[in-house]
């Protein structure tokens, strides 16, 4: 299940900050008793998922178990990586296309089609 969580007017690069975003996404984390959470996927960039985990290193002394924020599991989405990747395939296709299609004008212009296409 997903749910939309507003935008907060917080900086993930204070630590205060984040602090504050987990504690607010770990209000959507269900438990099964009071000490016991069914782990939810907190996702981010690298840097994000970095200080998330710090963030609860740092929480690991507070009483509770919500105060511990052990209901969210820090994970690297790697939506940055995966756009890269595709952006790199997508030229390098595109290129190949291009190459192809000059290949296919050079053969025309060599068989007989002696004219050049640019005059």
């Amino acid at each position: 299940m997903q749910v939309p969580l507003g935008v907060l007017t917080k900086c993930e690069n204070k630590g205060e900050d984040m602090v504050d975003i987990l504690h607010y996404a770990h209000r959507y984390v269900p438990s099964v008793s009071d000490e016991v959470f069914v782990p939810v996927l907190f996702g981010g960039d690298q840097l994000t998922r970095e200080r998330a985990y710090h963030a609860q290193d740092a929480k690991l002394q507070s009483p509770t178990p919500i105060r511990k924020l052990l209901g969210l599991v820090p994970k690297c989405e790697d939506w940055h990586a995966r756009t890269s990747f595709y952006q790199v395939c997508t030229t390098v296709y595109y290129v190949f296309q291009k190459s192809k299609l000059c290949c296919k004008l050079l053969v025309n212009l060599c068989i007989g089609n002696l004219q050049s296409p640019v005059q």
